[in-house]
This record gives C-alpha cells, sequence and structure tokens, in this order.
C-alpha cells in the first residue's frame, strides 16, 4: 500500500518548461538525472520529444597532467547552489569556476560524484575534436541495440563506463533508448565535453583545485538523444522534470505560466526537421546558401 510520503512525491513529480535554466531550477528540490529520464522516456513518449536539462552535475578539472571529468548527482551539483547567478556566469563568460575539493573527495569516496579520466587512452581513441572548445564521443546506434558487451567490445571499458553513469541500462538492448533512435532512422548518437586542451589552457592560471562547469541537457530523439556536458547557453528552450518545491502549506507549489510560456509547451522542431524546411522554402541542398543555413542551424540545435 502507497504512503502518503509516496503519494506526495508521485504528485510532485512534473515536468516544466520550456524556460530558462535560472527560472527553472529553482523550482525542484530534485531533478531527474539522465539515466532516470532515459528509463521513463522507454513508455513514456511524451519525454521522448523534448529537451531536458537534468539534475546531473559536472565539473573539469586538472589531476597531474590528466585532464578531469566529475560528474555529480543532484545533491552535489555545482550549479545548483546559485542557479540564477551560475546562468547569469555561464551566458556572460561561458564558464563557471569553482572549488573542486570537495568533489574530488567525494569522487574518491564514492559518494555521489564519479569521476573520469579524459587523459586515458581508451577515451582518446573516441574523442573527436570539433573546434578548440567542442568535442564529441559519437557512438553507433546499432551496436547499443546490440547490448552492453557488444557495445563495450567496440568501445571500451572508458566509453562503455561513460555510457552506464550517464543513460543506465536503458540506453541498452533491443527495446533499449539505442534502438529505438535506430528505428527512426538515427544511426549514431552523441556525448558532448568540452575539449581537454580548452579546459587546460582555461584553468592553466586559476588557483590550484579550481574546476570549471557547464551545464548538462538531454536531446530529444529528433536530435538523436544527444548527451551535452558542455553547455553554457543556458538562457531558454529546455524543460526540467523532478520533485517540484512544496509549499509552507505542505502542497506543491503552484506554478503559474505566462500565455506565452503555456503556449511555448510545443516541442523544438528536430533538426532534420529544420534542415528540410531550410532546403524546401530557403536554398536547395547544393547551393551555398543551404550551407549557411546549415551551420546556423549545427550552433543552434548543438549539432555541430
Amino acid at each position: 500500500m502507497q504512503s502518503a510520503t509516496e503519494l506526495t512525491l508521485e504528485q510532485r513529480t512534473q515536468t516544466l518548461g520550456p524556460d530558462n535554466f535560472a527560472n527553472l531550477m529553482p523550482r525542484f528540490e530534485d531533478v531527474h538525472l539522465i539515466s532516470k529520464l532515459q528509463s521513463e522516456r522507454l513508455t513514456n513518449e511524451a519525454l521522448r520529444n523534448q529537451w531536458l536539462y537534468p539534475g546531473d552535475g559536472l565539473g573539469y578539472g586538472l589531476k597531474d597532467a590528466n585532464v578531469m571529468l566529475y560528474l555529480t548527482d543532484f545533491p552535489n551539483n555545482p550549479l545548483m547552489k546559485n542557479p540564477e547567478e551560475v546562468a547569469r556566469e555561464l551566458t556572460s563568460k561561458k564558464n563557471f569556476f569553482f572549488n573542486g575539493a570537495d568533489l574530488e573527495a567525494r569522487a574518491t569516496s564514492q559518494k555521489g560524484v564519479v569521476a573520469f579520466n579524459l587523459s586515458l587512452d581508451g577515451f582518446k581513441k573516441h574523442l573527436q575534436r570539433y573546434d578548440n572548445e567542442f568535442s564529441y564521443i559519437e557512438v553507433s546506434t546499432a551496436k547499443l541495440a546490440e547490448g552492453r558487451e557488444s557495445f563495450k567490445q567496440e568501445y571500451g571499458n572508458e566509453v562503455t563506463a561513460l555510457f552506464d553513469r550517464l543513460h543506465g541500462d536503458a540506453i541498452y538492448g533491443t527495446n533499449g533508448i539505442g534502438a529505438m533512435l535506430k528505428q527512426k532512422e538515427k544511426d549514431t548518437t552523441r556525448i558532448w565535453l568540452v575539449n581537454p586542451d580548452y579546459v587546460k589552457s582555461t584553468i592553466a592560471s586559476k588557483q590550484k583545485g579550481t574546476m570549471v562547469a557547464r551545464a548538462s541537457y538531454l536531446g530529444g530523439f529528433g536530435d538523436r538523444s544527444v548527451v551535452v556536458l558542455d553547455d553554457w547557453d543556458v538562457d531558454g528552450r529546455g524543460h526540467v522534470r523532478g520533485v517540484v518545491k512544496e509549499t509552507a502549506e505542505g502542497g506543491a507549489q503552484k506554478i503559474t505560466q505566462s500565455p506565452a510560456v503555456q503556449t511555448a509547451q510545443q516541442v523544438p522542431m528536430p533538426y532534420d526537421d529544420a534542415l528540410k524546411l531550410a532546403a524546401e522554402r530557403y536554398a536547395p541542398p547544393t547551393s551555398p546558401l543551404f550551407q549557411v543555413f546549415k551551420g546556423f542551424l549545427d550552433t543552434v540545435y548543438r549539432r555541430k
């Protein structure tokens, strides 16, 4: 039998948006991690088409000569101490700097933080440089559909561990997210990261122990369910799913949205559809103008 507390948490679990990071995050006492969102997407079709700000936090730092990525749960997310201030910092300066000693200690004791050494050969082999700031790991959705062991044989221990931490079990197998993407003719998916060389140059002059944080988000199926771990453009478009804060009376917050925000509950047009529309309405795919449109869409959709 369900207790009153469990029922209350269930009732308070909501998806809000689209809106910006600073407006959405303070409304929640807990935000679902990417792994939980992907698990929910297996049965919740509406979530598949939404871009979501998850509860996963991240920090990039240096340990000796190695570039480290620290992934956190929601309680340890460095952006949650002051989401509004962090959002201003990210949108104006791209980076949020903080003392990473606590994250490193929690990673060592395995308390809500997991560390990944991006300087290992297992990552270097699959990490593709986009430009000075961004890199990505691109994998086959067919391999994901074959299951975790097959994926591990193809991509190795390090990449598999990163996919395990971010996506959980929901990404693998014939009924998993990878298989669903493959069925929708999405042959690959990606994890976007800050370029390790950028991390080195950005925090080289900072005090020892300084880390740089960005926001994370999870793309919709139209954008191949990409995971972004390098986001600084947090000024709109996202949804958040989790447990909404209680009011003083003990009920869930009543969120009053403006008519504009209510209307905006529509899903952003998937990248492929936007590209097709550009070709049909503005410029044929063989024209130079189409490449201009494509470059703009690549930036907007973080397709790169």
